[in-house]
Protein backbone atom coordinates (compact mmCIF):
# COMPACT_ATOMS: atom_id res chain seq x y z
CA UNK A 1 0.00 0.00 0.00
CA UNK A 2 3.03 2.28 -0.03
CA UNK A 3 4.22 4.52 -2.79
CA UNK A 4 7.93 4.51 -3.68
CA UNK A 5 8.56 7.54 -1.44
CA UNK A 6 7.04 5.70 1.56
CA UNK A 7 3.85 7.80 1.88
CA UNK A 8 0.44 6.23 1.53
CA UNK A 9 -1.51 7.79 -1.35
CA UNK A 10 -5.19 7.68 -2.25
CA UNK A 11 -4.29 5.68 -5.35
CA UNK A 12 -2.32 3.10 -3.32
CA UNK A 13 -5.17 2.65 -0.85
CA UNK A 14 -7.86 2.45 -3.54
CA UNK A 15 -5.79 -0.13 -5.43
CA UNK A 16 -5.26 -2.21 -2.27
CA UNK A 17 -8.99 -2.17 -1.55
CA UNK A 18 -9.75 -3.18 -5.12
CA UNK A 19 -7.28 -6.10 -4.91
CA UNK A 20 -8.94 -7.25 -1.70
CA UNK A 21 -12.39 -7.47 -3.32
CA UNK A 22 -14.00 -10.70 -2.17
CA UNK A 23 -11.25 -11.22 0.44
CA UNK A 24 -12.94 -9.83 3.53
CA UNK A 25 -10.18 -10.76 5.97
CA UNK A 26 -7.60 -8.95 3.85
CA UNK A 27 -9.93 -5.97 3.49
CA UNK A 28 -10.41 -5.77 7.26
CA UNK A 29 -6.64 -5.87 7.74
CA UNK A 30 -6.28 -2.92 5.35
CA UNK A 31 -8.91 -0.94 7.24
CA UNK A 32 -7.29 -1.73 10.61
CA UNK A 33 -3.89 -0.64 9.30
CA UNK A 34 -5.33 2.66 8.08
CA UNK A 35 -7.20 3.30 11.33
CA UNK A 36 -4.11 2.45 13.38
CA UNK A 37 -2.04 4.83 11.28
CA UNK A 38 -4.57 7.59 11.88
CA UNK A 39 -4.86 6.86 15.61
CA UNK A 40 -1.09 6.94 16.05
CA UNK A 41 -0.83 10.19 14.14
CA UNK A 42 1.29 8.69 11.37
CA UNK A 43 -1.04 9.73 8.55
CA UNK A 44 -0.54 13.26 7.32
CA UNK A 45 -3.58 13.15 5.05
CA UNK A 46 -6.43 11.88 7.22
CA UNK A 47 -8.91 13.49 4.86
CA UNK A 48 -7.66 11.33 2.00
CA UNK A 49 -7.80 8.14 4.07
CA UNK A 50 -11.30 8.88 5.34
CA UNK A 51 -12.62 9.70 1.87
CA UNK A 52 -11.19 6.48 0.44
CA UNK A 53 -12.47 4.31 3.31
CA UNK A 54 -15.98 5.81 3.42
CA UNK A 55 -17.55 3.52 0.76
CA UNK A 56 -16.71 0.54 3.01
CA UNK A 57 -19.26 1.82 5.54
CA UNK A 58 -21.84 0.23 3.17
CA UNK A 59 -19.88 -3.00 2.58
CA UNK A 60 -21.89 -6.23 2.52
CA UNK A 61 -19.77 -7.83 5.26
CA UNK A 62 -20.81 -6.60 8.73
CA UNK A 63 -17.34 -7.17 10.15
CA UNK A 64 -15.82 -4.84 7.54
CA UNK A 65 -18.44 -2.22 8.48
CA UNK A 66 -17.57 -2.79 12.12
CA UNK A 67 -13.90 -1.98 11.44
CA UNK A 68 -15.00 1.31 9.87
CA UNK A 69 -17.30 2.02 12.81
CA UNK A 70 -14.48 1.39 15.30
CA UNK A 71 -12.32 4.07 13.70
CA UNK A 72 -14.73 6.61 12.26
CA UNK A 73 -14.18 9.00 15.20
CA UNK A 74 -10.80 9.73 13.56
CA UNK A 75 -12.39 10.81 10.28
CA UNK A 76 -12.35 14.57 9.61
CA UNK A 77 -15.65 16.22 8.84
CA UNK A 78 -17.82 15.74 6.86
CA UNK A 79 -16.80 12.07 6.74
CA UNK A 80 -17.17 11.40 10.49
CA UNK A 81 -20.81 12.55 10.52
CA UNK A 82 -21.60 10.67 7.31
CA UNK A 83 -20.06 7.46 8.64
CA UNK A 84 -21.70 7.72 12.06
CA UNK A 85 -25.18 8.47 10.69
CA UNK A 86 -24.98 5.41 8.46
CA UNK A 87 -23.36 2.98 10.91
CA UNK A 88 -25.38 3.95 14.00
CA UNK A 89 -28.48 2.62 12.20
CA UNK A 90 -26.82 -0.56 10.95
CA UNK A 91 -28.73 -3.84 11.19
CA UNK A 92 -25.78 -5.48 12.93
CA UNK A 93 -25.65 -4.98 16.72
CA UNK A 94 -21.85 -5.02 16.88
CA UNK A 95 -21.58 -2.34 14.17
CA UNK A 96 -24.02 -0.09 16.05
CA UNK A 97 -22.15 -0.62 19.32
CA UNK A 98 -18.82 0.21 17.68
CA UNK A 99 -20.31 3.36 16.15
CA UNK A 100 -21.59 4.45 19.56
CA UNK A 101 -18.15 3.96 21.10
CA UNK A 102 -16.68 6.05 18.30
CA UNK A 103 -19.27 8.78 18.93
CA UNK A 104 -18.32 8.97 22.61
CA UNK A 105 -14.62 9.18 21.73
CA UNK A 106 -15.37 11.90 19.18
CA UNK A 107 -17.31 13.97 21.72
CA UNK A 108 -14.62 13.50 24.35
CA UNK A 109 -11.94 14.53 21.86
CA UNK A 110 -13.84 17.68 20.88
CA UNK A 111 -14.34 18.59 24.53
CA UNK A 112 -10.68 17.99 25.30
CA UNK A 113 -9.59 20.13 22.35
CA UNK A 114 -11.78 23.00 23.50
CA UNK A 115 -10.33 22.80 27.01
CA UNK A 116 -6.81 22.50 25.61
CA UNK A 117 -7.32 25.65 23.54
CA UNK A 118 -8.51 27.49 26.66
CA UNK A 119 -5.45 26.28 28.59
CA UNK A 120 -3.18 27.38 25.75
CA UNK A 121 -4.62 30.89 25.85
CA UNK A 122 -4.25 31.07 29.65
CA UNK A 123 -0.68 29.77 29.47
CA UNK A 124 0.22 32.30 26.78
CA UNK A 125 -1.12 35.09 28.99
CA UNK A 126 0.84 33.82 32.02
CA UNK A 127 4.07 33.55 30.03
CA UNK A 128 3.57 37.04 28.65
CA UNK A 129 3.14 38.34 32.21
CA UNK A 130 6.27 36.48 33.37
CA UNK A 131 8.27 37.89 30.46
CA UNK A 132 7.01 41.39 31.28
CA UNK A 133 8.12 41.12 34.91
CA UNK A 134 11.26 38.98 34.63
CA UNK A 135 12.31 39.67 31.06
CA UNK A 136 13.15 36.85 28.63
CA UNK A 137 15.49 35.00 31.00
CA UNK A 138 12.69 34.26 33.45
CA UNK A 139 10.35 33.09 30.73
CA UNK A 140 12.97 30.72 29.30
CA UNK A 141 13.53 29.13 32.71
CA UNK A 142 9.79 28.62 33.22
CA UNK A 143 9.39 27.13 29.73
CA UNK A 144 12.33 24.75 30.33
CA UNK A 145 10.84 23.59 33.64
CA UNK A 146 7.47 23.04 31.95
CA UNK A 147 8.99 20.99 29.14
CA UNK A 148 10.94 18.81 31.56
CA UNK A 149 7.83 18.21 33.67
CA UNK A 150 5.76 17.29 30.61
CA UNK A 151 8.46 14.97 29.27
CA UNK A 152 8.68 13.13 32.60
CA UNK A 153 4.91 12.83 32.81
CA UNK A 154 4.56 11.51 29.24
CA UNK A 155 7.26 8.87 29.72
CA UNK A 156 5.68 7.58 32.94
CA UNK A 157 2.17 7.75 31.46
CA UNK A 158 3.19 5.73 28.39
CA UNK A 159 4.72 3.10 30.65
CA UNK A 160 1.54 2.95 32.75
CA UNK A 161 -0.60 2.43 29.63
CA UNK A 162 1.59 -0.15 27.89
CA UNK A 163 0.35 -3.19 29.86
CA UNK A 164 -3.43 -2.55 29.57
CA UNK A 165 -2.97 -1.65 25.89
CA UNK A 166 -1.38 -5.04 25.19
CA UNK A 167 -4.10 -6.78 27.20
CA UNK A 168 -6.76 -4.90 25.23
CA UNK A 169 -5.22 -5.96 21.90
CA UNK A 170 -5.16 -9.61 23.01
CA UNK A 171 -8.76 -9.48 24.31
CA UNK A 172 -10.01 -7.76 21.16
CA UNK A 173 -8.32 -10.30 18.88
CA UNK A 174 -9.85 -13.17 20.87
CA UNK A 175 -13.31 -11.58 20.63
CA UNK A 176 -13.06 -11.03 16.87
CA UNK A 177 -11.81 -14.60 16.37
CA UNK A 178 -14.91 -15.95 18.10
CA UNK A 179 -17.22 -13.61 16.17
CA UNK A 180 -15.80 -14.86 12.85
CA UNK A 181 -16.51 -18.52 13.64
CA UNK A 182 -19.40 -20.05 11.68
CA UNK A 183 -21.36 -20.55 14.91
CA UNK A 184 -20.03 -18.27 17.68
CA UNK A 185 -20.77 -19.54 21.19
CA UNK A 186 -22.87 -16.98 23.11
CA UNK A 187 -21.14 -17.79 26.41
CA UNK A 188 -17.69 -17.32 24.89
CA UNK A 189 -18.77 -14.08 23.24
CA UNK A 190 -19.98 -12.71 26.57
CA UNK A 191 -16.78 -13.78 28.30
CA UNK A 192 -14.51 -12.21 25.69
CA UNK A 193 -16.60 -9.06 25.42
CA UNK A 194 -16.34 -8.72 29.22
CA UNK A 195 -12.54 -9.03 28.94
CA UNK A 196 -12.48 -6.21 26.37
CA UNK A 197 -14.70 -4.07 28.58
CA UNK A 198 -12.50 -4.75 31.62
CA UNK A 199 -9.39 -3.63 29.73
CA UNK A 200 -11.18 -0.51 28.51
CA UNK A 201 -12.38 0.35 32.01
CA UNK A 202 -8.85 -0.05 33.38
CA UNK A 203 -7.51 2.38 30.78
CA UNK A 204 -10.30 4.82 31.62
CA UNK A 205 -9.27 4.66 35.29
CA UNK A 206 -5.75 5.61 34.27
CA UNK A 207 -7.14 8.60 32.35
CA UNK A 208 -9.19 9.59 35.40
CA UNK A 209 -6.13 9.37 37.65
CA UNK A 210 -4.20 11.46 35.14
CA UNK A 211 -6.91 14.09 35.18
CA UNK A 212 -7.12 14.01 38.97
CA UNK A 213 -3.72 15.59 39.43
CA UNK A 214 -3.40 17.37 36.06
CA UNK A 215 -6.52 19.54 36.36
CA UNK A 216 -6.87 22.16 39.08
CA UNK A 217 -10.01 21.56 41.12
CA UNK A 218 -12.24 24.03 42.91
CA UNK A 219 -13.67 23.03 46.25
CA UNK A 220 -17.22 23.17 47.59
CA UNK A 221 -16.88 24.11 51.25
CA UNK A 222 -19.30 23.29 54.04
CA UNK A 223 -18.95 23.54 57.82
CA UNK A 224 -18.29 19.93 58.85
CA UNK A 225 -17.51 17.98 61.98
CA UNK A 226 -13.91 16.84 61.51
CA UNK A 227 -14.48 13.61 63.47
CA UNK A 228 -17.31 12.59 61.10
CA UNK A 229 -15.13 13.24 58.02
CA UNK A 230 -12.15 11.35 59.46
CA UNK A 231 -14.34 8.44 60.56
CA UNK A 232 -15.89 8.10 57.11
CA UNK A 233 -12.42 7.95 55.56
CA UNK A 234 -11.41 5.36 58.20
CA UNK A 235 -14.40 3.14 57.44
CA UNK A 236 -13.82 3.33 53.70
CA UNK A 237 -10.16 2.37 54.09
CA UNK A 238 -11.04 -0.59 56.34
CA UNK A 239 -13.52 -1.77 53.70
CA UNK A 240 -10.66 -1.91 51.18
CA UNK A 241 -8.66 -4.22 53.47
CA UNK A 242 -11.63 -6.40 54.50
CA UNK A 243 -10.74 -10.04 54.07
CA UNK A 244 -7.04 -9.24 53.64
CA UNK A 245 -4.25 -8.62 56.10
CA UNK A 246 -5.33 -7.48 59.60
CA UNK A 247 -5.32 -3.69 59.98
CA UNK A 248 -6.34 -1.12 62.59
CA UNK A 249 -6.97 2.61 62.23
CA UNK A 250 -7.07 4.55 65.51
CA UNK A 251 -8.79 7.95 65.49
CA UNK A 252 -8.08 10.66 68.07
CA UNK A 253 -10.30 13.65 67.24
CA UNK A 254 -12.46 15.77 69.53
CA UNK A 255 -16.10 15.48 68.48
CA UNK A 256 -16.67 19.25 68.72
CA UNK A 257 -13.82 20.09 66.29
CA UNK A 258 -15.24 21.66 63.12
CA UNK A 259 -13.88 23.23 59.92
CA UNK A 260 -15.09 24.51 56.57
CA UNK A 261 -13.94 21.79 54.18
CA UNK A 262 -14.64 20.14 50.87
CA UNK A 263 -15.75 16.83 52.35
CA UNK A 264 -15.04 14.73 49.26
CA UNK A 265 -11.55 16.19 48.76
CA UNK A 266 -10.55 15.82 52.41
CA UNK A 267 -11.82 12.23 52.58
CA UNK A 268 -9.89 11.40 49.43
CA UNK A 269 -6.68 12.82 50.90
CA UNK A 270 -7.21 10.94 54.16
CA UNK A 271 -8.02 7.69 52.37
CA UNK A 272 -4.91 7.85 50.19
CA UNK A 273 -2.57 8.71 53.06
CA UNK A 274 -4.07 6.14 55.46
CA UNK A 275 -4.03 3.40 52.85
CA UNK A 276 -0.37 4.17 52.12
CA UNK A 277 0.39 3.96 55.84
CA UNK A 278 -1.23 0.53 56.20
CA UNK A 279 0.60 -0.73 53.10
CA UNK A 280 3.94 0.49 54.52
CA UNK A 281 4.22 -2.55 56.82
CA UNK A 282 6.25 -5.57 55.75
CA UNK A 283 4.36 -8.79 55.09
CA UNK A 284 4.19 -11.02 58.15
CA UNK A 285 4.44 -8.16 60.64
CA UNK A 286 1.00 -8.93 62.05
CA UNK A 287 -1.49 -6.11 62.50
CA UNK A 288 -0.74 -2.99 60.46
CA UNK A 289 -1.71 0.10 62.49
CA UNK A 290 -2.23 3.74 61.58
CA UNK A 291 -3.13 6.54 64.01
CA UNK A 292 -5.04 9.64 62.88
CA UNK A 293 -4.97 12.68 65.17
CA UNK A 294 -6.72 16.01 64.47
CA UNK A 295 -6.55 19.19 66.53
CA UNK A 296 -7.10 22.92 66.24
CA UNK A 297 -3.89 24.98 66.09
CA UNK A 298 -3.04 28.66 66.07
CA UNK A 299 0.12 30.13 64.59
CA UNK A 300 1.26 33.72 64.64
CA UNK A 301 0.31 35.51 61.44
CA UNK A 302 -2.27 32.91 60.53
CA UNK A 303 -5.84 32.23 61.46
CA UNK A 304 -7.08 29.08 63.15
CA UNK A 305 -6.12 25.88 61.36
CA UNK A 306 -6.93 22.21 61.69
CA UNK A 307 -3.89 19.93 61.78
CA UNK A 308 -4.37 16.27 60.91
CA UNK A 309 -1.52 13.79 61.32
CA UNK A 310 -1.51 10.25 59.98
CA UNK A 311 1.23 8.11 61.55
CA UNK A 312 2.37 4.57 60.85
CA UNK A 313 5.19 2.44 62.24
CA UNK A 314 5.98 0.80 58.93
CA UNK A 315 9.32 0.43 57.20
CA UNK A 316 9.70 4.15 56.53
CA UNK A 317 11.40 5.87 53.59
CA UNK A 318 14.90 7.08 52.87
CA UNK A 319 15.69 10.56 51.53
CA UNK A 320 15.75 9.36 47.92
CA UNK A 321 12.28 7.83 48.13
CA UNK A 322 10.94 10.90 49.93
CA UNK A 323 12.19 13.09 47.09
CA UNK A 324 10.18 10.98 44.60
CA UNK A 325 7.05 10.68 46.74
CA UNK A 326 5.11 13.34 44.86
CA UNK A 327 6.30 12.34 41.40
CA UNK A 328 3.40 10.84 39.38
CA UNK A 329 3.69 7.11 38.53
CA UNK A 330 6.76 6.61 40.75
CA UNK A 331 5.28 3.97 43.05
CA UNK A 332 7.53 1.24 44.46
CA UNK A 333 4.54 -0.93 45.42
CA UNK A 334 3.53 -3.89 43.28
CA UNK A 335 0.54 -2.77 41.27
CA UNK A 336 0.86 0.80 42.59
CA UNK A 337 0.08 3.75 40.34
CA UNK A 338 2.15 6.42 42.04
CA UNK A 339 -0.65 9.00 42.14
CA UNK A 340 -2.06 8.48 45.64
CA UNK A 341 0.18 10.96 47.43
CA UNK A 342 0.14 13.33 44.45
CA UNK A 343 -3.65 13.42 44.68
CA UNK A 344 -3.60 13.80 48.48
CA UNK A 345 -1.32 16.83 48.25
CA UNK A 346 -3.52 18.28 45.52
CA UNK A 347 -6.61 17.89 47.72
CA UNK A 348 -4.90 19.65 50.63
CA UNK A 349 -2.65 22.23 48.94
CA UNK A 350 -4.74 23.17 45.92
CA UNK A 351 -8.33 22.59 47.02
CA UNK A 352 -8.01 23.65 50.67
CA UNK A 353 -5.16 26.19 50.37
CA UNK A 354 -3.42 24.12 53.01
CA UNK A 355 -0.15 22.23 53.30
CA UNK A 356 0.76 18.55 53.30
CA UNK A 357 4.21 17.53 54.60
CA UNK A 358 5.89 14.18 55.20
CA UNK A 359 8.51 13.06 57.74
CA UNK A 360 9.98 9.58 57.46
CA UNK A 361 13.11 7.53 58.04
CA UNK A 362 13.97 3.88 57.38
CA UNK A 363 12.79 1.71 60.26
CA UNK A 364 11.03 4.60 62.00
CA UNK A 365 7.74 4.81 60.15
CA UNK A 366 6.13 7.83 58.51
CA UNK A 367 4.09 10.81 59.65
CA UNK A 368 2.03 12.80 57.17
CA UNK A 369 0.83 16.17 58.41
CA UNK A 370 -2.05 18.02 56.76
CA UNK A 371 -2.88 21.59 57.75
CA UNK A 372 -5.96 23.35 56.43
CA UNK A 373 -7.69 26.65 57.36
CA UNK A 374 -10.52 26.21 59.83
CA UNK A 375 -12.47 29.00 58.08
CA UNK A 376 -12.63 30.12 54.46
CA UNK A 377 -13.05 33.83 55.21
CA UNK A 378 -11.02 35.96 52.82
CA UNK A 379 -9.95 32.97 50.72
Amino acid sequence: MRASGGALTAEDLAAAIARAAGKDDELRAIVRACIKSMREGKSADRLMLAETLMPLAAHANARVRQEIAEGCDLFPEPFYTQAYVRLAKDDDHFVCTAAERARKRHLASAKAKKKSDEHDRTLAELLAEIEKQWKKGGRKKVELAMRMAVEQLVVRYEHELSRPRRAYDIAWTALMTEIERPAPAPGTLRERAAAVRECDEYQQKIFQRMRMFAVRQRGTFVDEGVWEVVDQARRQVLAVFAGGRPVEVEVDVEHQLRAEVDRHALIQALENVTKNGLEAYEEGVGVARVRIVARRVMEEGKGAEVEITVTDQGKGMNAERLAELFTPFSSTKAGGTGVGMVTARKMIDDVHDGELTVKSAPGEGTTVTMRIPAKREGR
